[in-house]
């Protein structure tokens, strides 16, 4: 009997997770990318080819029984609304002809902001341009799935924590800052409490879905992390037992709009999020899948370890 095969298109911290998870399991997993470059880990076929290129996209998913689409473009409103789109419907369109599972990974975007926990049934209601695309996108794969084109599921993630975690609140402004005892940048209130998905929690949640079909026809939040930004540095500090007290360097509002990182540029947004208490309500996915959120102090050593030994094979450059 064949192993079944997992296609994951893109190899950014999502992909390259779910990837090594899939892999470590046993399972036939093939990393798709425009340069041919992923993970090298044993197990993982790597292959080059663009997502936006339906014929090349194709060809990379043949035989695929899931594909995960965990492919972004550059983190800027006008490549979100001309090329996310169309990465989705070319991943609808090749998991359709190989009738796969899809999976993909959202993130909270298209969520208004809520004095309580956000779940996954709340209503789509952007206050954003990027949630307004992602709002867009969810209605279209579950049309999708509803015409009975395709079975499909998404994963809602919160900011980012973990290892392979760059453009993220807490990853290379802050882990690598605090490791060196340097100021962490931070947006928005420090001390409110604000959910966060640790990197494999998503990575266990994406491959649930595509196991179980319980989770197929909707929409599911990762485990989330919730703890201030405060007291996520503080447990940095002390795993790494770096001298003297966590530090933190507030980033102003106005400051989003001039500093030379498009990241923070882009997040202006989306401030409502960082500047009072973010919730998110994962309770469905520890239920029904099976999938619960890793304890911070765990996850803080895994993803202090995974910085370490970074910064030990490239230095990261003080700012």
């Amino acid at each position: 009997m064949t192993t079944p095969l997992v296609v994951i298109f893109g190899a950014g911290p999502v992909g390259t997770t779910t990837a090594i998870q899939l892999a470590e399991s046993g399972a036939r997993v093939r990393v798709v990318t425009r340069s041919g470059t992923g993970p090298t880990q044993a197990g993982i076929e790597r292959h080059r080819a663009d997502l936006l290129d339906l014929a090349e996209a194709r060809t990379a998913a043949a035989g695929a029984t899931a594909v995960v689409m965990a492919v972004n473009p550059p983190y800027r409103t006008a490549a979100w609304a001309d090329a996310f789109p169309r990465f989705q419907a070319n991943a609808i369109a090749v998991a359709a002809a190989n009738d796969a599972v899809l999976v993909t990974a959202e993130n909270l975007y298209m969520y208004a902001p809520s004095t309580r926990p956000v779940t996954p049934d709340l209503p789509m209601q952007p206050v954003s341009k990027k949630g307004a695309v992602r709002a867009q996108m969810a209605e279209t794969l579950f049309a999708a799935h509803d015409r009975g084109e395709v079975r499909a599921s998404s994963i809602r993630s919160a900011d980012f924590l973990g290892p392979h975690v760059l453009e993220s609140t807490a990853g290379e402004r802050f882990v690598p800052k605090l490791l060196s005892g340097k100021r962490a940048q931070v947006i928005g209130a420090v001390d409110v409490p604000h959910a966060f998905t640790y990197l494999p929690d998503l990575a266990r949640t994406i491959v649930a879905a595509i196991d179980q079909p319980v989770a197929w026809g909707r929409a599911w939040h990762s485990p989330v992390i919730t703890v201030s930004v405060r007291a996520l540095a503080e447990a940095v500090h002390r795993e790494a037992a770096t001298a003297g007290t966590a530090r933190l360097a507030a980033v102003a509002p106005w400051m989003l709009k001039v500093l030379p990182v498009p990241f923070l540029r882009e997040l202006g947004e989306l401030r409502y999020q960082f500047d009072r208490p973010f919730l998110v309500d994962a309770s469905a996915t520890e239920r029904e899948l099976g999938v619960g959120a890793t304890p911070l102090d765990i996850a803080v050593r895994e993803t202090v370890g995974w910085w370490r030994s970074r910064v030990t094979a490239a230095p990261v450059a003080a700012a």
